[in-house]
């Protein structure tokens, strides 16, 4: 009766879930920048970063004297969107978050992570620290940072136009 039925629309409403989480955690994967967005006393700004990790921690590099990096030490809330290259507006699909960014204390995880998604980057770095010293001196006051949504909205187009679900983390 009631019991059996309250039971399955629980289990419909985990299986949903799952299903939109799998969604979302393949979107963190497959795409490579994340555009952070957030309110200084300047205004409205947004930054886009490649990026690597898991949706509950969104590592990225970046330096402390940019605008972004001054809002980080400035502990200003960000939002932030990941989208895919669309093809179409009817195959609009991706992520838009809100959350918090800090400096990543440890670096080994942040580094290998960003290492495995984007090889290239350690040229950059090895280069950039002994070879060119105008490079060296921009490189060298690079930080890693992580972005940790606290709200997550899945949106997609190809469901309906403007169609859009909100995990809970």
């Amino acid at each position: 009766g009631l019991k059996y039925k309250k039971q399955r629309e629980q289990h419909m409403e985990k299986y949903i879930e799952s299903k939109y989480r799998k969604e979302i955690d393949e979107i963190v994967a497959s795409a490579i920048v994340m555009t952070l967005a957030f309110q200084d006393q300047q205004g409205p700004w947004t930054a886009p970063v490649y990026y690597s990790g898991k949706l509950e921690n969104l590592f990225f590099l970046s330096s402390p004297d940019t605008r972004h990096g001054q809002a980080i030490n400035n502990g200003l809330p960000f939002a932030a969107s990941i989208f895919r290259e669309p093809e179409s507006c009817q195959k609009i699909k991706g992520l838009q978050t809100a959350g918090e960014v800090k400096k990543v204390e440890s670096e080994e995880v942040a580094r290998t992570s960003f290492l495995n998604k984007f090889p290239f980057v350690v040229l950059f770095l090895a280069k950039s620290r002994l070879i060119d010293p105008l490079i060296k001196e921009k490189a060298g006051k690079t930080s890693f940072y992580s972005f940790v949504p606290s709200q997550v909205t899945l949106v997609d187009n190809s469901v309906k136009f403007g169609f859009h679900h909100t995990v809970s983390l």
